[in-house]
């Protein structure tokens, strides 16, 4: 985990959710949420993380006072279409793989908290939801609550849970009543990492709500929000995204670069990097390890390669690095995240 809460950006509409069990006015003003002017009527408003964090004190409050009633209602008012554009895009998609595909694309508009991705190993599709930021003692709440997100698409397919398993990295569910609420899911707990796992052959399968105009409308809407919110986003987000596309693609990672691209000369970029309480080497740094980790874990890259994806001088100096990040050699720590995962 790599970023602060409070250099994170959440949509606005999770205030106004019906789902506290207090009015909004009164959850801000204990809280001492200040939100900026006009909040309510611009759907493009944004609350920093440190706001995030308080809404997430009183639904857990709420879900551990109320019980399996409780976590229904949360559930309830936490629908695809709170998610806005994004989760319109999704129901409107010709099929589940088409709305991943733009769910994974756009997913930090919705939710930063977490890095979204899905490999195919074999027969089988891993959709992975990695943490990117440090809520506490909220970190297992808000995973469960995202996987439910990123569920609600399944009812508009006609498909069963009964091949669907989701697996968590914390030990025991907040929402104790997850598993009721996807009848035939299996939830595994104390895992590797969180994901959603289920059949290759599910992607082929079309929506119900599938609609290319209304998808297509969606889809150049998120591009047009995609470059607003980049001028909303901290800096130490917008930096540790960009990392993370450059070291995906195998591209050169440079703070130079990086600084150019966002149109800023390097000493500012460094000095606003501070500002925000951290610099480009452990952003990179960070960024690295978790890419590092992912390709050792999900694929049958040699390491050789993994090497050089990452902008290492060798697979000496790479193999050196994993070791002293994890305490294992890059082989052991495939062979152990490769246990972990068969016995999913």
């Amino acid at each position: 985990m790599a970023i602060a809460p409070s250099a994170l950006r959440f949509p606005a509409a999770y205030v106004l959710s019906d789902a506290y069990p207090v009015p909004v006015e009164s959850l801000l003003s204990h809280y001492d949420v200040t939100l900026p002017a006009g909040w309510r009527n611009n759907p493009e408003a944004l609350i920093d993380g440190d706001q995030f964090s308080a809404l997430l004190n009183v639904l857990s409050a709420f879900i551990k006072q109320g019980g399996p009633q409780a976590q229904a209602k949360v559930l309830k008012f936490f629908p695809l279409t709170i998610h806005g554009y994004v989760g319109l895009a999704a129901m409107t998609a010709a099929t589940l793989q088409q709305a991943m595909d733009i769910g994974v694309r756009y997913f930090h508009h919705v939710m930063p908290a977490f890095d979204t991705s899905y490999t195919i190993d074999g027969q089988t599709c891993l959709f992975t939801v990695d943490p990117i930021s440090d809520f506490g003692t909220h970190n297992a709440l808000l995973a469960e609550i995202t996987m439910c997100a990123v569920n609600s698409v399944l009812p508009f397919l006609d498909l069963g849970y009964n091949d669907l398993t989701v697996t968590f990295q914390h030990d025991t569910l907040e929402m104790t009543e997850f598993a009721s609420f996807y009848p035939g899911v299996t939830v595994k707990m104390g895992c590797a990492q969180n994901m959603m796992i289920f059949p290759k052959s599910a992607l082929d399968t079309p929506l119900r709500t599938g609609n290319v105009t209304t998808f297509r409308m969606m889809e150049s809407e998120l591009a047009r929000r995609e470059q607003l919110l980049a001028t909303q986003q901290t800096l130490v987000y917008r930096v540790f995204m960009t990392i993370k596309e450059l070291l995906a693609r195998g591209d050169k990672v440079d703070a130079q670069s990086i600084a150019e691209g966002l149109h800023v000369s390097l000493r500012t970029f460094n000095r606003r990097l501070n500002e925000e309480g951290t610099n480009f080497k452990t952003i990179h740094d960070q960024s690295r390890l978790g890419l590092a980790e992912h390709l050792l874990a999900h694929t049958d890259k040699a390491m050789v390669g993994i090497s050089s994806e990452l902008g290492f001088a060798n697979e000496s100096s790479f193999s050196r690095y994993i070791k002293d990040k994890t305490g294992l050699s890059p082989s052991q720590y495939r062979k152990s995240a490769r246990g972990r995962l068969n016995r999913l």
